[in-house]
């Protein structure tokens, strides 16, 4: 496992990853960056009081 910051949907594009796990709300960068989801790992919902 690496850990990395920043833009990390590069990471299967320039090689440094086969695989990312991100953390995302609508998915949209991921489809911009022409990614798929494979696997969902959990699912969180965030309630605001």
């Amino acid at each position: 496992m690496i850990r990395l910051n920043g833009s990390i949907e590069l990471a299967p594009l320039v090689g440094l990853a086969e695989r990312i796990v991100d953390i995302v709300s609508t998915g949209r960068t991921l489809k911009e960056n022409g990614l798929l989801e494979l696997e969902t790992m959990e699912q969180s919902l965030h309630v605001s009081l």
